[in-house]
């Protein structure tokens, strides 16, 4: 509630009772959003999502007194459901709503973020054992005082997998993957584990930072997709997850034989805008919502696989047949047929339409006859009458001769007809095929249907080129005809063979006979060997019906809050799970002090740690120079990590800077830096943010002056004394001009300095109300212009002023961000812009200055906010 002025906001213009209204518990309505966007950019400034807790009030929040007036408080309700457009908010309140849209004494009602409940009702419905096919084997194990949980099986053998020697599976890992001893012994003590049948446990794999956890992770996996082991692999994050699946298809790629067959048994799933998807090309085949898309297109009745493989060999085994239909269909439009030759007929009555690819170029390399007659041969018979004369042969009397004379003109002749006819159908097929052996699992399209469906869409490519170069000739003139109908001829004399494969294929390939999108999608989560995604959402896997899993892979697991793990952990199937973390780094973040006393941010990981449960160790680190690796080996990992060779060789003490003090690491001591506070100032840091400056610009001096790109992260204890927005680094990165970004990077410097550019030299640009009085804009070049502003953060007991640099604007595009910034601008409170707008000067120096908190110049809250809201939340009837 701290930060409740920075919470997003949606406006509403209405309210509905809920036909599920049923006081006093049940208070459910419809909500009806504006969607506030910005006009220039079309950004929306808030978007409910399902599972979203969130405050309804009268007022735009900036603290929380603003929320609990006495005459209009606040009421908490919980998104249930919202529309595919998300205009429309099924929610669950608090309380009763008043509500009348005409009664403008009454204002607009607002829609404020408070937090998302997902997880933590998936935490509770595990908690309580609530989850449909709730599976006890782990978790029993675990909470047992035993510590011999998690041991190694003393009735399997070590030496063998199913009976295959250990050493045998040690090197066939070692043909696609290169690991160091310890990473390889963990992936197969894993393996080994999964073998065994006796009992359920868990296996710990302990990495720490820069020993390969990822690149172990991944291998195991790889290993596991081979072995065909029903395994799930779950993460705290988005982040966390995308980072294991992207590494574990790194290897999957280099390795497959058959283009994308194989793919089918991987899937990813999660909240794809949140995951970001869209930048993960890499991922795009195993990710679970495209993957619905692309197969419900393809098991679609008329459009999909089966309507264009029928329409294919319809087309082969009886074309003249399929040219005389079209000439009927042209002659009964008679007059009122539109001038498109024909091409809206050309589509009717044949499966397939609406599906559109490209034609190769024609530069494309394309294989000699010798090959393709080798290959297959052709598709088309030897070409029949015109269209001209089959129309004149089945025209009507000598009073409709001027009629069909011009409907004769528009119509196709025979070659036309098989050529586009072709090319429409053979596109349709193609996308299909690449369909099923990409996203079908191999469990139901065996290897070698799969190598013929793979050989069938190879030669199709080589034929729609072929064809295309034929669609050209014919639209050349006397002579491009010509040309053309030889090549036909030359294409047309086996195209018995390529009909029998295609009959082939159209018996053996078996589609599901469903095509709604729920269930195309249960049916890849059903049929999936490895799936991916976060520890939350492996929730959606306790469904009725799905199958079982045989493993539990947990990465970043000394993140994960022990509760959490609880979701996973009770899957239907489950033998046995293996959690990689390294519970010395930093744990589960929880800003609750209640919570954090009571220790609910440990993780699983770490209380089995506790318990003396043994932990593998992934003990060579490839990350940091062994000058830095030295404190925390032999402060944290009691010297049992070692240092890669690659960290060793001299190409890995990198010096940008000049002088003895800029090594692996360095301790600068600023001695005129002044961190304490005192009567209320600030403290003088600005010194320390001024050699910071200093440093980040000589190192850029330097990867210029060298051409070699360098990465460069700054870290403070305070929460920042110069901050940066996204739009200002990504418009940084845009300018290739050196001195234009040095310029920049002067100005900085010399803003953190204290130094102020004189107005007669600012330039001067119409801005919106607020951001008017804020903004400040500093010229460059004369073309572009440094936008930054004085705003406030409150760091410990503190207020303190910043630095906060907005972007890098052409002149003309700076009342747009304006008006933009205006939004963010309009949640401050009066003081809380007396504030931003205050300036401290000594000299020609402008110093930040500090406000405690329960300063006079601020008014704040004397409650606590806690109590209204845990009473609030406590009336809220919420159901999974």
């Amino acid at each position: 509630m701290a930060t409740l002025f920075r919470a997003p906001i949606c406006p509403i213009f209405g309210v509905t009772i809920s036909k599920d209204h049923e006081p006093p518990k049940d208070l459910y309505y419809h909500l009806f959003l504006m969607t506030v966007r910005d006009t220039e950019k079309g950004e929306v400034e808030y978007e409910p999502e399902v599972g979203d807790l969130i405050a309804l009030t009268d007022v735009r929040p900036k603290y929380v007194n603003d929320l609990n007036r006495p005459k209009t408080p606040y009421l908490l309700a919980f998104v249930q459901w919202k529309s595919e457009d998300s205009d429309v908010l099924l929610i669950l309140a608090s309380k009763p709503i008043v509500y009348e849209k005409n009664e403008p004494e009454r204002g607009t009602l607002f829609v404020v973020s408070l937090t998302n409940l997902t997880t933590n009702i998936r935490i509770w419905n595990a908690l309580n054992l609530d989850l449909e096919g709730t599976n006890m084997n782990i978790i029993g194990n675990v909470l047992q005082p035993s510590h011999a949980v998690g041991g190694n099986c003393t009735l399997c053998s070590p030496e063998t997998v199913r009976g295959f020697p250990i050493a045998n599976l040690r090197e066939a890992i070692r043909q696609f993957i290169k690991l160091d001893d310890s990473q390889e012994a963990a992936v197969l003590s894993c393996i080994a584990t999964r073998e065994c049948h006796h009992q359920n446990g868990v296996k710990l794999i302990w990495g720490p930072t820069g020993t390969g956890k990822t690149k172990t992770v991944a291998s195991l996996l790889f290993a596991l997709l081979r072995m065909k082991c029903r395994t799930l692999t779950c993460a705290p994050t988005n982040i966390a997850v995308l980072g294991v699946a992207a590494r574990f298809m790194g290897l999957v790629q280099d390795t497959l034989k058959y283009d994308t067959y194989g793919l089918g048994d991987v899937l990813l799933f999660g909240n794809g805008k949140r995951m970001k998807i869209q930048d993960c090309e890499e991922l795009h085949d195993v990710f679970l919502s495209k993957r619905v898309a692309s197969l419900e297109a393809s098991f679609a009745p008329f459009s999909g696989w089966k309507g264009s493989i029928d329409s294919m060999i319809l087309l082969f085994e009886d074309p003249e047949e399929l040219y005389s239909s079209y000439i009927e269909k042209e002659k009964s439009k008679g007059n009122d047929s539109d001038d498109d030759n024909g091409e809206d007929d050309f589509e009717d009555g044949f499966p397939g339409k609406g599906i559109s690819s490209q034609i190769p170029d024609e530069e494309e390399e394309v294989k000699d006859e010798e090959t393709l007659k080798g290959n297959i041969k052709k598709i088309v018979k030897e070409p029949s009458k015109k269209g001209k004369e089959v129309s004149c042969q089945e025209g009507g009397g000598s009073d409709d001769a001027d009629a069909d004379a011009d409907s004769a003109e528009n119509l196709l002749t025979f070659e036309e007809f098989l050529v586009k006819r072709f090319l429409d159908i053979g596109k349709k097929l193609m996308n299909c095929i690449t369909i099923l052996y990409t996203h079908f699992p191999t469990s139901l399209i065996p290897l070698e249907v799969a190598k013929t469906l793979i050989g069938v869409s190879g030669l199709l490519q080589t034929l729609l080129h072929n064809v295309a170069v034929i669609n050209e000739g014919l639209s050349e003139g006397e002579n491009g005809v010509k040309e053309a109908k030889k090549k036909i001829t030359k294409l047309s004399m086996c195209r018995t063979d390529f009909l029998e494969i295609l009959k082939t294929l159209r018996e053996t390939v078996s589609l599901p006979d469903f095509t709604e999108e729920c269930t195309i999608r249960d049916f890849c989560l059903r049929h999936a060997t490895l799936i991916f995604c976060t520890v939350s959402s492996a929730a959606k896997l306790h469904a009725e019906g799905m199958t079982p899993l045989e493993l539990l892979v947990i990465d970043e697991a000394a993140q994960l809050k022990e509760c959490e793990s609880a979701i996973p952990l009770q899957l239907n199937g489950l033998r046995h799970a293996i959690l990689v973390g390294d519970e010395r780094q930093l744990p589960a973040m929880v800003q609750s002090e209640i919570c954090k006393n009571v220790e609910f941010g440990r993780s699983l990981f770490e209380r089995l740690v506790l318990l003396g449960h043994g932990k593998h160790l992934l003990n060579v680190q490839y990350r940091m120079h062994p000058s830095i690796s030295l404190f925390p080996n032999e402060e944290f990992y009691d010297k049992q990590i070692l240092d890669g060779p690659n960290v060793k060789e001299r190409t890995y003490d990198m010096r940008f800077l000049n002088g003895s003090m800029f090594g692996s690491y360095s301790f600068i001591n600023v001695a005129k830096g002044r961190e304490e506070f005192g009567n209320g100032h600030s403290p003088r840091n600005m010194v320390e943010v001024a050699v910071v400056a200093e440093i980040v610009a000589g190192l850029y001096k330097e990867s210029v002056a060298r051409k070699q790109r360098l990465s460069v992260g700054c870290i403070s204890p305070y929460n920042a004394q110069v901050c940066f927005s996204n739009e200002f680094c990504n418009s940084m990165f845009r300018i290739k001009h050196v001195d234009i970004r040095q310029k920049v990077v002067s100005i900085l410097l010399e803003l953190s300095n204290g130094w102020r550019q004189p107005s007669r030299e600012k330039t001067n640009t119409n801005m919106a109300a607020v951001s008017s009085q804020l903004l400040e804009q500093y010229n460059v070049n004369g073309y572009l212009s440094l936008i930054w502003s004085v705003d406030v953060l409150k760091e410990a007991s503190m207020h303190v002023q910043v630095i906060k640099v907005w972007d890098i604007l052409p002149v003309k595009i700076i009342p747009e961000l304006a008006r933009h910034l205006n939004i963010r601008f309009g949640n401050y409170t009066p003081n809380t812009i007396k504030l931003c707008k205050y300036r401290r000067v000594e000299g020609k120096l402008v110093l930040p200055m500090t406000w405690p908190l329960d300063s006079d110049a601020l008014t704040l809250a004397s409650y606590d906010p806690s109590e209204s809201l845990a009473s609030q939340l406590g009336a809220l009837n919420i159901r999974n």
